[in-house]
């Protein structure tokens, strides 16, 4: 009979790199960035909500055309990199 000793656990799965941050370099990237703080205030309103992120409206203009994962991106970004005024 075949013991489970024979087959040992697959090992568990390696944590996904983290994401570069990268940090913004000119003045009007450094704008850029910190006008991403609406993106924490907003996940705040919406209950953590992206997708009302991505169909609301009011979000049209700040959003700049971008995806969830580009804002996630940015949102993290604005967290190391932001003015947190």
């Amino acid at each position: 009979a075949l013991t489970e000793a024979a087959f040992p656990p697959p090992p568990p799965p390696a944590p996904a790199p983290a994401p570069t941050i990268h940090r913004p370099s000119s003045d009007a990237e450094k704008a850029q960035v910190d006008n991403d703080g609406w993106i924490v205030k907003a996940l705040y309103k919406e209950q953590e909500d992206w997708d009302a992120l991505l169909t609301k409206p009011e979000y049209d203009e700040l959003r700049r055309g971008r995806t969830i994962e580009q804002l996630e991106a940015a949102m993290t970004t604005w967290m190391c990199y932001g003015s947190k005024r």
